[in-house]
């Protein structure tokens, strides 16, 4: 993607990204696929309308039932169109396609998704610990937040080990699922440890509880949507504070992963660990093995990323090919270790996809300034984008190496990506060719990805009319559907040129108002955009082939972007038009 940084705020072309959680009841067909495919669908349409939109709700953990509304396409302008009934086999792993259906000269579409990373302010949920999405902040004693703890006050596996006066330790905890639907939920948190003081804040907060080490309350959903912060203080040292766990009072205390989040999942046939990764966008200044963020740390998601080891489990469990990316600064001992744990715990069935950092060429992000500096400090190229552009392929290289060494014997069961902007086959051409002092980078890669994005900017306004609402969607929508395909082709041109795979590693729709959001939640909510998303995933799998890998799963409506497939977990599909449209077609065309 353009123009993302790390943290969350994220000007002009930026998401949400949250958590993933588990899939959403109310799956609705689209008839727009009939139109716009080459072949027959799974399912049948029974072509009577009605006056008001019926809806029957359907949960992934069950059979799927027979019936669903499905909203299909009538001319109207209105954000709904009217109601028809679509007939659906009742397997949960029905496909409709296979290899036969696939063009000639093209592979087999796959579809890949970037699930959401814990976060406690994201509308998803992938663990069962409400506060797997939070680190720890610290308060001093004057009262000043601060974004890390202090140290001295930590110990090797970032528990809290004491707080003095009026210092405190902060988490903030995400909401859980069944209050995004209205319910009220109890909840029990646990610790172990001395903490003298325990608080918890916020409006969802009722009928609060204290034990030695837990507490109990009732969430109940706020009108802002704001989750808990909960306050610890007063701890004594000899004693850290750890194992801290907040779920329902009726969850399983040893699960790790939410079982509808699994099974959400499984859907695809990679997914992309962006969400999970964060040291991918240069906030460390080095990462190796022993410093990295494990399993039994205080917390879940750290400043580097989640640790592998639940990427890994979360992978086998899907039986989902993951994809993973390793930070520019990880040493050479980090990326080797990376690459044996893999190799010898993930599924043999499942291929691991590896890419270094995540958008180098994408000058919001720190990593491609230092790619830059690094490159021209070798003296690569004089020129700033040549320089970063090999320094890019360079270290590339040098993380491939290790991958392949670590893979000797195995390689089939690997896939090394390297990424760059969409249509900008020049520069990918110009590294893929180039000897970055230890071979052609064009030999060290498995494939070429990129993010073919369809749309961007929206002036504040220029939708505010029917009818203007109605341009858009007839004309606009395909002129940037056609722009972003066009860009990907020329691409995948090249890369089968050095007989390289050619996919994704982002995808989708990429409008922005970040002055005026209620028209991009108007577009976001329109039917029309589901038919898009139909429009754009049939040119996919009939034009260019083999994976497509989608950005996001979840995520809400904001100034930086409208990213998620659905809003937020739980979301039924009527209210969700990507989302919709991509899982219709998944059911239609797509063998994992």
């Amino acid at each position: 993607m353009k123009n993302r940084v790390a943290g969350g705020k994220r000007p002009k072309k930026w998401r949400a990204l949250g958590a993933i959680g588990i899939s959403s009841t109310g799956l609705l067909g689209s008839a727009a696929i009939a139109g716009a495919a080459t072949t027959s669908l799974v399912f049948t349409l029974t072509m009577t309308t009605q006056g008001t939109v019926k809806i029957n709700m359907m949960q992934w953990l069950t059979p799927l039932v027979s019936t669903a509304t499905v909203l299909t396409s009538t001319g109207s302008t209105a954000n709904q169109p009217t109601t028809t009934t679509t007939t659906i086999p009742t397997s949960t792993n029905v496909v409709g396609a296979s290899t036969s259906t696939t063009p000639a000269g093209l592979k087999p579409m796959m579809l890949g998704q970037n699930i959401a990373g814990p976060s406690s302010s994201s509308n998803a949920r992938t663990f069962m610990n409400l506060l797997a999405g939070s680190g720890w902040q610290f308060v001093d004693a004057t009262g000043k937040w601060l974004t890390s703890v202090p140290a001295d006050r930590l110990d090797a596996k970032k528990n809290i080990t004491m707080l003095e006066g009026k210092e405190s330790a902060v988490r903030s905890m995400s909401i859980p699922t069944k209050a995004y639907s209205g319910a009220s939920v109890d909840i029990i948190c646990r610790w172990k440890g001395t903490a003298g003081t325990v608080s918890v804040s916020g409006l969802a907060v009722k009928n609060l509880k204290r034990d030695a080490n837990s507490l109990t309350f009732t969430f109940v959903m706020a009108p802002d949507r704001s989750a808990p912060n909960f306050f610890f203080s007063k701890m004594p040292a000899g004693d850290p504070l750890r194992d801290i766990d907040c779920r329902e009072t009726d969850a399983d205390p040893k699960l790790l992963f939410h079982p509808l989040a699994i099974e959400d999942i499984k859907r695809y046939n990679s997914v992309r660990f962006l969400g999970w990764s964060a040291g991918v966008n240069n906030n460390i200044a080095s990462l190796t093995w022993d410093s990295r963020t494990k399993p039994g740390d205080g917390i879940i998601k750290g400043p580097d990323s989640v640790p592998i080891e639940y990427m890994v489990m979360l992978a086998n469990q899907t039986q989902t090919n993951p994809w993973f990316l390793i930070p520019w600064n990880a040493s050479e001992d980090y990326v080797r270790n990376m690459a044996i744990y893999v190799r010898d715990h993930l599924d043999p069935k499942l291929k691991a996809h590896v890419e270094l950092s995540n958008e180098v060429w994408n000058w919001v992000f720190p990593q491609t300034v230092q790619a830059r500096d690094e490159g021209k400090a070798a003296n690569l190229d004089s020129n700033d984008g040549i320089a970063m552009l090999y320094r890019y392929g360079q270290r590339t290289g040098e993380v491939m190496d290790i991958w392949s060494a670590a893979y000797a014997g195995q390689m089939s069961r690997l896939v090394r990506v390297i990424s760059f902007q969409n249509g900008n086959a020049w520069g990918a051409k110009l590294v893929l060719r180039w000897d970055g002092g230890n071979g052609v980078i064009s030999k060290k890669v498995d494939a070429v990805a990129t993010a073919p994005y369809f749309g961007y900017k929206l002036a504040a306004g220029s939708l505010a009319t029917t009818e203007q609402v109605d341009a858009f969607f007839n004309t606009k929508v395909d002129q940037d559907i056609e722009a972003a395909i066009s860009g990907a082709k020329a691409v995948k041109t090249l890369a089968d040129s050095y007989g390289l795979r050619y996919m994704t590693y982002e995808a989708g729709q990429h409008y922005l108002s970040e002055s005026d959001v209620t028209q991009l939640q108007r577009i976001s909510r329109d039917y029309r955009m589901g038919k898009a998303y139909t429009r754009y995933l049939n040119r996919w799998r009939n034009e260019i082939g083999d994976q497509i890998t989608l950005l996001s799963d979840y995520g809400p409506i904001t100034k930086y972007g409208a990213w998620g497939l659905q809003e937020y977990i739980t979301q039924p599909l009527n209210e969700a038009p990507k989302g919709n449209a991509v899982e219709l077609f998944r059911r239609s065309y797509i063998v994992k």
